[in-house]
């Protein structure tokens, strides 16, 4: 069940648990009466790209409202959507992005809508406004900005798009898109990478090796320099896992838990001195790493015993001031289980936590602005958190959804827009 911390009249001391603070109190439908809603967990997940929000029910049907922009919503049209509809059936999983929505059908077929720079695999540039049909046999999938790769049933690598910066491995400088699918001469691929605004490709191979190929922003191939790479090439080898940071840093994590990373160090976010502006060798950064969560001013990593530790620019969330810098990965908190965000994590034991400065109701805490100094417990029984700057959705250990924010874009599923959960409520299509 859900965990309401009382109506509207209740207080919260900063940096305690609000539910040790409202007397042991767990669960408050104080705001719906007697009329408490019914809840039905077949929602599988929810994606969000800010501007938009998917829901992935049970029955592979997705559901999608929002800004739309692009078309990205697929539903032939560019206008906003202000209440959910259903926008395709058979789907699997879904990668949502600013500017295009692709989605993998149970039956390994791929499709996807709006902004084409020939990344659609349909033959032509211009965007589209509804689901196209890009490729069949499909595994798993990545899809940018500039292009998209995917991997086949085989465990080969294809690539449709731009290809300037050498990030489909086919060369650099060529100003030609590649707009239908093509065999990169890849195999034995485990893993495929490339963030949203990258115009670079990563995978890891069934045997830990670690290739790149593409832009090569701030020397974030590890090359030594700043030349972009043209051809997939070994970069590392003993590799679990990779994050590619939006062309700010390439990080990687072995099989022996060291995290190693290059490019940027802005704001310090490699947790070293600010007096080194860039690297453009791989180093190693921190031992024992567990999982990664960085973004261009700050990196966040969960070691293997559960700490939290984070470096770099206003990493408790408090202000956007320069002067509010990490240097060094310092201890955050610790029994952590997963980094949802900057400012929030679920705990060992399912319970989420939030701190920062909040301008939208996106903590349920009965307040639309606030500031958490501490990390504050904002909900128990939490498996999953899907979180932007107007809303935060979770799901619990039952898989019902609940949601508080604003309804931006319809995003609570009601049908005024002008209104504010406050406080968490159950989710539901």
């Amino acid at each position: 069940m859900p965990v309401y911390f009382g109506n509207k009249s209740h207080d919260i001391m900063i940096g305690k648990d609000p539910i040790e603070k409202m007397g042991g109190n767990k669960l408050t439908y104080s705001m719906y009466g007697d009329n408490i809603p019914s809840i039905v967990n077949d929602i599988i997940d929810i994606y969000t790209n800010t501007d938009d929000v998917f829901v992935l029910k049970s029955n592979g049907d997705l559901w999608a409202v929002g800004r739309n922009q692009y078309g990205t919503l697929g539903l032939g049209h560019k206008e906003s959507q202000y209440t959910f509809v259903k926008t395709a059936e058979n789907v699997k999983n879904v990668q949502v992005s600013p500017a295009c929505t692709t989605y993998l059908t149970h039956d390994n077929i791929l499709y996807g809508t709006g902004f084409n720079s020939g990344s659609l695999g349909n033959g032509k540039t211009e965007h589209v406004t509804s689901f196209v049909k890009m490729a069949e046999n499909v595994n798993f999938f990545i899809k940018n900005y500039t292009h998209c790769c995917y991997v086949d049933l085989e465990g080969k690598l294809y690539g449709s798009g731009s290809q300037y910066h050498g990030q489909l491995g086919t060369g650099t400088g060529n100003n030609t898109q590649i707009t239908r699918f093509k065999d990169l001469g890849r195999s034995n691929v485990a893993k495929l990478f490339s963030a949203y605004q990258s115009s670079a490709t990563w995978y890891i191979d069934n045997n830990g090796n670690l290739y790149g190929c593409g832009d090569n922003f701030a020397g974030v191939h590890g090359t030594g320099d700043t030349t972009n790479v043209g051809k997939f090439t070994k970069r590392a080898s003993n590799v679990k896992d990779f994050i590619d940071d939006n062309q700010y840093h390439s990080w990687y994590i072995t099989n022996d838990s060291d995290l190693y990373c290059c490019g940027y160090n802005t704001d310090c976010s490699q947790g070293i001195s600010a007096t080194t502006t860039s690297t453009k060798t791989f180093a190693r950064r921190a031992k024992n790493v567990s999982t990664v969560l960085a973004s261009g001013s700050y990196t966040f990593y969960i070691d293997n015993e559960n700490k939290l530790y984070a470096c770099g620019a206003n990493v408790n969330g408090l202000s956007s001031s320069s002067s509010n810098v990490t240097s060094s990965f310092t201890l955050q908190a610790e029994n952590v289980k997963t980094i949802v965000s900057k400012t929030m994590y679920i705990d060992c034991n399912n319970n989420l936590w939030a701190r920062g400065t909040y301008n939208n109701p996106i903590y349920g805490l009965g307040e639309r602005k606030g500031v958490l100094t501490e990390y504050t417990k904002i909900a128990e029984n939490v498996k999953k958190v899907v979180s932007t700057t107007r809303a935060t959705f979770y799901q619990d250990l039952t898989n019902n959804w609940y949601v508080c924010g604003k309804n931006d874009y319809g995003f609570l599923n009601n049908s005024d827009t002008s209104i504010e959960y406050l406080y968490f409520k159950p989710f539901r299509i």
